[in-house]
């Protein structure tokens, strides 16, 4: 192969392995952070079942599959008065 070809393919393994260090150092943030809670937790409400607290999952809103749809700024709205430009 090419040594350009080469070149990019390390340079891509170096950008993935940089990005899964850093995700598993946020992974560990986060459990920490975790067992600091659930420990805060039992010392307040010690009947409290910690382990049957849900996770809350991310939900996109509804329109986020719409996102850049809108008509473009300065679009001419018809029914304005002698075609005046308006900001959708």
């Amino acid at each position: 192969m090419t040594d350009y070809v080469v070149a990019g393919l390390v340079k891509k393994r170096a950008e993935l392995a940089g990005e899964l260090e850093s995700t598993h150092e946020r992974l560990r943030v986060l459990v920490n952070q975790l067992e600091s809670l659930d420990n805060t937790l039992r010392i307040v409400a010690p009947d409290m079942e910690v382990e049957a607290i849900r996770p809350e999952a991310f939900r996109p809103p509804d329109d986020w599959s719409k996102r850049g749809q809108d008509e473009p700024l300065g679009a001419v709205d018809p029914e304005a008065d002698q075609g005046a430009a308006y900001i959708a």
